[in-house]
């Protein structure tokens, strides 16, 4: 399909993407030849914590016959494709006229859907939305009294806490770049990140997957594909139905004011609410298990944030060196004080994991 005036002037601007990756619906790249090292950390780190999920999925399969997790991985995995197709050729679906561009993606190793889609975006939201959904059940927030509703928030804001350390730093390295001119994308933003990727993207669509997932996909086999795709298929329906924000963009029309205004409502009722739920439960034992699935959430934890931290190290001279937001390479900076705090909410979430762990190691050496 042959993008736009606007996608390639804006690929231009990006640069590091080939006239063939979009002539093709499947890409190849020489990954020695991407624009920037970074592009193969965090490919490699989204694909390798995916696999780990996947890996997760299966034990818990193999060891108990229960397939719920194995199907949320899946319903992730198609979750991403079922929303961004449309971003991509579609905009119409989504109110904007034709030939718009919300943002476009570098090009890595490997992509698909003519140079729109990285391999490693297919992988993110197995890679962080799957383990946010574990570690909240996991704690047992989704059980109990309105247990649906406070385990699909908590989902939510656990995800975005993941999310937006990563959220934050691409556009600085080139991963993907936003069009900044489109109404609602520009001009509603916390440093380079719109409020549209802070709020719908990172917490409310997560929520409304957590809703479907724990209501759909059942601890046995039986139909498990079958519901998986229907969390994925219906996922971006009932996040859209959930953005209050959105909703009232569409009835009243964009003003700046008041979906931003509502859009940070909904972020700040979301994490007090959850950190109100995880506080609650801060003394509650985890849960008792061996093996790969005792480990599997501490070692993504560990491995997603001591890289992220790494490459947000690497880049904090280019950051202090940026005037008006842009750094001297013509690139947008996000927000590190936001991005440190979500940080420490990761590490906090799951710090019981990793002391849990620890302990262990140490009664083995004992």
């Amino acid at each position: 399909m042959n993008p736009s005036d606007r996608f390639l002037e804006l690929a231009v601007r990006l640069g590091g993407i080939s006239p063939g990756a979009l002539q093709h619906f499947f890409y190849l790249h020489n990954p020695l030849d991407l624009q920037n090292a970074t592009l193969n950390v965090i490919e490699l780190l989204m694909i390798m914590s995916a696999a780990l999920g996947f890996a997760h999925s299966l034990n818990i399969f193999r060891r108990s016959g229960d397939s719920s997790y194995l199907g949320v991985w899946l319903a992730a995995a198609l979750y991403c494709i079922v929303m961004e197709v449309p971003i991509y050729f579609f905009p119409s679906a989504l109110g904007i006229h034709d030939g718009a561009v919300i943002f476009i993606h570098n090009e890595f190793t490997a992509g698909a859907f003519y140079g729109r889609m990285p391999l490693y975006i297919l992988a993110l939201y197995p890679a962080v939305l799957y383990p946010a959904y574990v570690l909240v059940r996991q704690r047992g927030l989704f059980d109990g009294r309105w247990g649906v509703i406070r385990g699909a928030v908590c989902v939510g804001v656990v995800h975005h806490c993941f999310y937006e350390v990563f959220d934050q730093l691409g556009p600085q390295l080139k991963w993907w770049l936003w069009d900044y001119q489109l109404p609602g994308i520009g001009n509603i933003t916390l440093a380079s990140v719109p409020l549209f990727s802070l709020v719908n993207f990172s917490l409310v669509d997560p929520i409304a997957f957590a809703l479907l997932a724990h209501a759909l996909v059942g601890r046995r086999r039986t139909h498990v594909l079958g519901h998986s795709v229907l969390v994925g298929l219906l996922t971006p329906a009932l996040g859209a139905a959930l953005s209050v924000n959105l909703v009232a963009a569409r009835l009243f029309g964009p003003h700046p004011m008041l979906v931003a205004g509502l859009g940070w409502t909904m972020l700040i009722v979301a994490v007090l609410f959850a950190l109100n739920a995880f506080w609650r439960i801060r003394s509650r034992p985890l849960p008792v298990d061996s093996g790969f699935a005792a480990t599997y959430l501490p070692l993504f934890a560990s491995v997603y944030l001591v890289t992220l931290t790494t490459l947000w190290a690497v880049s904090l001279p280019e950051y202090f060196g940026a005037a008006g937001g842009v750094t001297a390479r013509g690139t947008p900076i996000g927000s590190l004080p936001y991005a440190l705090a979500c940080t420490v909410a990761c590490a906090w979430l799951v710090s019981p994991y990793l002391t849990e762990r620890l302990n262990r190691v140490r009664a083995e050496i004992r």
